[in-house]
């Protein structure tokens, strides 16, 4: 599921104009912000005993639906992208700082200077040689970094 939205993500960034993947974080963390202000119920409000399966669908006063307990997915979503966002933010200046660092150990060494020698294109040589050697390391930089903000969170 990570390796795909990494690659989700690595084909928006080469494909999508700046402007508009900075609009698009801009929405995103504005609804995180003022998301709230959106919702009719608050985070843990309980709305009904067991939502029937009417209840549990879509509706203007529920635009995503009920659980099955009664509580409001819209608002659980809503707080969920805060906390996301906020451990986001937290973990990725670790991470690529760590990933920057095991990238320039690696363009130094005698398989990319082949490559270069080579007239190997700058595209095949960044995925090839200098990705192909590094992703495990963010793969495993990335999950320590996040379990590591999960524990800090919850032992506020």
């Amino acid at each position: 599921m990570v390796l795909v939205a990494n690659f989700a993500a690595d084909i928006i960034y080469m494909f999508v104009d700046p402007r508009v993947r900075v609009s698009l974080f801009s929405t995103v963390c504005l609804f995180a912000i003022f998301g709230p202000l959106l919702s009719n119920y608050g985070l843990s409000e309980y709305i009904g005993p067991r939502a029937t399966a009417d209840m549990a669908s879509p509706s203007g006063q529920n635009p995503f639906g009920l659980t099955i307990n009664g509580y409001d997915v819209f608002t659980r979503v809503v707080y969920g992208l805060r906390s996301t966002i906020i451990v986001g933010l937290v973990i990725w200046p670790w991470t690529a700082r760590a990933v920057r660092s095991q990238t320039l150990s690696i363009k130094n060494e005698e398989h990319v200077n082949l490559s270069r020698i080579t007239s190997n294109n700058i595209f095949r040589i960044l995925f090839e040689d200098i990705a192909a050697n590094i992703l495990s390391y963010i793969f495993m930089v990335f999950i320590q970094q996040f379990l590591g903000t999960i524990m800090a969170t919850f032992g506020l």
